[in-house]
């Protein structure tokens, strides 16, 4: 028996499988910076618009209390089983 039809069945598939990243939880905060990383509270974004224009499906930004002025245009789109998520957030 021969392995060489095997592997290369293994390595098709595994080309035909859509690889995914991770999720990504990001903050956006008044006292933030759209030059920040946006990955921790205390590193966290400005504007809501500038989350919009980062996150993929499957990623979440929470939105820190205050008052944002934006006209907000989400440039992706989710999936149903990943989907991009605004959260407010109470405790920060």
């Amino acid at each position: 028996m021969s392995w060489k039809p095997l592997v290369g069945s293994v390595l098709a598939l595994a080309l035909l499988v859509p690889s995914s990243s991770p999720a990504t939880d990001y903050y956006v905060r008044i006292s933030g910076n759209d030059g920040n990383p946006g990955t921790s509270a205390a590193a966290s974004w400005l504007t809501v618009q500038h989350a919009l224009d980062t996150m993929v499906a499957g990623d979440t930004t929470y939105v820190g209390a205050g008052t944002y002025a934006e006209e907000l245009r989400s440039v992706r789109d989710g999936t149903a089983g990943s989907p991009i998520a605004l959260i407010a957030d109470t405790s920060g």
